[in-house]
C-alpha cells in the first residue's frame, strides 16, 4: 500500500511521460483488482463494501477458499509487487539523473506489467464468478 501510495505520490509531483502515467494508471488498477479479490476470498464483509465498487450484498460476491484461488491471488500479489518495485527502481533512477541505464529499468517495467496483465485477467474471472 505505501509503494502504490508513493507511486501516485511520485506521478503527481514530478513530471511524467506518458508512459509513466498509463504504467501508474495499470498498477493502480491491478492494485484495486487484487485488493476486492482479496477482500471477497477472505469473506471480509466490511472490506468488500469498501473496496468492491457497487457490491451491496458482500456474501453474494464470496470467492471459495480454495488453494488454487488462494494460488491465484498470491501470484498475482507477487506480480504487482515485482512491478511496483521495477517502478520504484525506475522512478529512483530518473530523480537521481545518474549513470543508470533507464532505459533498461523500463524494460524491466514494461516485462513485469505485462507478467501482471496476464495474473490480473485470472483474477477477473474469480471476481466474475469464473471460480
Amino acid at each position: 500500500m505505501k509503494k502504490a501510495v508513493l507511486l501516485v505520490g511520485l506521478a503527481l509531483t514530478i513530471g511524467c511521460s506518458s508512459w509513466e502515467i498509463t504504467t501508474y494508471q495499470t498498477l493502480a488498477s491491478a492494485k484495486s483488482t487484487i485488493d476486492c479479490a482479496s477482500a471477497e476470498y477472505n469473506h471480509n464483509d466490511a472490506q468488500i463494501t469498501q473496496l468492491c465498487s457497487g457490491v451491496t450484498t458482500p456474501s453474494a460476491v464470496y470467492i471459495p477458499a480454495t488453494q488454487q484461488n488462494h494460488d491465484i491471488l498470491a501470484k498475482a500479489q507477487a506480480a504487482k509487487d515485482t512491478a511496483v518495485n521495477a517502478m520504484i527502481a525506475y522512478e529512483s533512477a530518473k530523480a537521481a539523473k545518474g549513470s543508470t541505464d533507464t532505459a533498461t529499468l523500463q524494460q524491466n517495467v514494461n516485462t513485469a506489467v505485462a507478467a501482471l496483465t496476464a495474473d490480473i485477467a485470472e483474477v477477473v474471472q474469480l471476481v466474475k464468478g469464473g471460480k
